[in-house]
């Protein structure tokens, strides 16, 4: 699990000495965090500082190979830059320090702290060992990425095979979401922005229900929505970019609508209720469909295999993030090849 092989890698890094090195009480959280703070002290061979509004930027003309280089107020005041052409003014928003970048600075006017000796320091501070270790842990990670998203490839063209042949699609639907063990729909960022017809698709899939036309499906309590139409939709929207996907009606949403019931006749196999179910969550995708939205229908196991592999992926990326060390490790393990 990730969890088995997070706590692997924790192990790698703590210090033999020194319990206090391994948080005691792991949460996905912690270990996201321990991981960041590890490569904090470890020397980086490029600053990459991000500049904040109003901070101090650097500009010598005399070291960089193009105008859009720069340094950090602190690895220029630490570098040597005497009778160069240099100017500096306050940041706006973006961009990053350059210090310790080749292709982008002279490496005679880098600060003492970034630049190929970086890299040689900081292999030192975390010991060969520990990064080689880490390499392991992210092959095996890797190699069960590669597993999950090829079980989910087999699963999706298990459930599409033949479909020109099956007659009852809304039957079929319900069988596969009682085997894995519940349906969902979720609606996908492609592109989306406010409009009338949206923001329709979205009232008619909280408000109409299939069942019985006169029974709203899904009421919520009372001053739970203050904002305008439009200020829902823009909140929504910007869920849309921030996650990619929400989802906009599972499960418990079904259950509500065809009635505990027929939920249980569902679950027991019966064939009108495992109907019912599916042609239910069918309405509900053709509402956002038919509004311009785009969604799929995936069952709660397509949804845990998903999370579990973008669980892994930031663990991933968090440990590259950590320090240049680690970082040519996860690398390594990604492309396949070994680090230089």
């Amino acid at each position: 699990t990730i969890r088995g092989l997070t706590e692997a890698a924790l192990l790698l890094h703590s210090d033999e000495n020194n319990v206090e090195d391994y948080p005691r009480h792991l949460t996905y959280a912690s270990v996201l965090e321990f991981i960041r703070d590890l490569g904090a002290p470890i020397p980086r061979r490029v600053c990459q500082k991000a500049f904040r509004k109003n901070d101090i930027v650097w500009a010598c003309r005399t070291c960089q190979t193009d105008r859009t280089c720069v340094l950090c107020n602190d690895c220029y005041t630490s570098s040597d830059h005497d009778g160069h052409d240099v100017v500096f003014y306050r940041a706006q928003s973006g961009g990053c320090c350059d210090c310790g970048d080749a292709d982008a600075w002279d490496p005679k006017g880098f600060c003492p702290r970034h630049g190929a000796g970086a890299t040689d320091e900081a292999i030192e501070m975390l010991g060969n060992s520990k990064a080689e270790g880490t390499r392991g842990v992210a092959e095996a990670i890797m190699d069960w990425i590669v597993r999950e998203l090829l079980g989910g490839v087999e699963s999706a063209l298990h459930r599409v095979s033949g479909q020109e042949n099956i007659i009852d699609p809304a039957r079929h639907l319900g069988n596969i979401g009682r085997q894995q063990s519940g349906l969902y729909l979720v609606l996908h960022a492609d592109d989306v922005s406010w409009s009338e017809d949206r923001s329709t698709a979205l009232r008619e899939l909280y408000t109409y229900s299939q069942v019985d036309p006169n029974r709203p499906s899904f009421v919520p309590p009372r001053n739970v929505f203050p904002h305008s139409e439009e200020v829902i939709f823009q909140i929504a929207t910007l869920l849309f970019r921030s996650h990619g996907d929400l989802i906009m009606w599972g499960t418990n949403e079904l259950i509500r609508e065809a009635g505990h019931e027929t939920a249980k006749l569902w679950k027991e196999g019966e064939e009108v209720a495992t109907r019912q179910i599916g042609e239910l969550m069918l309405h509900r995708s053709r509402l956002l469909n038919h509004r311009g939205l785009v969604c799929s229908i995936k069952t709660h196991s397509e949804l845990l295999r998903e999370g579990r592999v973008a669980a892994a992926l930031e663990w991933l990326n968090a440990v590259a993030q950590s320090c240049d060390p680690l970082s040519l490790q996860v690398g390594s393990a990604v492309s396949g090849r070994l680090p230089p």
